[in-house]
Parts: C-alpha cells; sequence; structure tokens
C-alpha cells in the first residue's frame, strides 16, 4: 500500500484463505473458508493481524435466480498502542452478506448481482466501533 496523503499508514498486505466446498444437491452448495491477512505499515500502531472465518450457503431458485448468504467473523490484533489513546487496539467484526444473482447472459456472459452486506465492528477503543450498510449493483462472470 502507498498512500499519497498518509504515509505512516504504507506497508504490506499479505493474506492467505483456505476454503472447503460440498454440493448439497442440484441446485444448493455450502462453503467454509479460514484464513488471515496481515498489514505491516510503517507505524506500527496500524500493524494488524487478522484471522477470519465463515461459511457461505448458495441456493438456486428457479428462472435463474442465486442467493447466497455469506455470514463471517474477523479478528483484529494490532500491535502496539495508538498515542492518543494510549491502548493497543483490538476489534472484532461481524459481516453478513447476501448476493442475488440473475444468471443470465445479459452483456457479453456477464451476469447482474445485487449484494447487500451488514458490518459490526466492535473495538477496545470505541472511536472504532461502528455499524455499516452496503448496496452494491455489479456484474460477475464464472470462468
Amino acid at each position: 500500500m502507498d498512500y499519497d496523503e498518509q504515509d505512516f499508514l504504507d506497508g504490506e498486505v499479505y493474506s492467505m484463505q483456505v476454503e472447503t466446498n460440498h454440493i448439497l444437491d442440484s441446485i444448493s452448495r455450502l462453503s467454509a473458508f479460514a484464513g488471515g491477512l496481515k498489514e505491516d505499515t510503517v507505524d506500527p500502531a496500524y500493524s494488524n493481524l487478522a484471522p477470519f472465518a465463515g461459511f457461505s450457503y448458495q441456493y438456486d431458485f428457479p428462472y435463474r435466480i442465486s442467493a447466497t448468504f455469506q455470514p463471517m467473523i474477523f479478528l483484529r490484533f494490532f500491535e502496539d498502542d495508538l498515542a492518543l489513546f494510549g491502548k493497543t487496539r483490538e476489534d472484532t467484526t461481524l459481516r453478513v452478506r447476501t448476493i442475488l444473482t440473475y444468471r443470465t447472459n445479459l452483456l457479453f456472459g456477464f451476469a447482474p448481482t445485487l449484494t447487500y452486506t451488514f458490518t459490526h465492528n466492535n473495538s477496545n477503543i470505541g472511536f472504532y466501533d461502528y455499524n455499516r450498510h452496503r448496496v452494491e449493483l455489479g456484474l460477475t462472470r464464472e470462468f
């Protein structure tokens, strides 16, 4: 990462994830995954390790509509005290994502998607507590 204005956040990001998939039947599947992120920043107060885990359930409805439900949890452990707060930050983030896909060749093989994501972040430093609702429209393609 290379920030124009916030050089103290410059650094490297590493990630790893493992996943297993199970086809339940001809119209549904279940996946489980776990992994981690490691951010090394110039300022160690923002460097962190973030293990995560979750699962995903996908169901294919009639009329080429698929729905995916995906809850996950992140634990984020920072490396050093934040000067302003005098302690090291630790966060627990819960995220639930729902995705609707209309499986059609609408545009050169791409299918439209509608995604809703709810995120709840709980930090040991109240300033970093938040709830977020996000809605996205997109296009996807399976290769």
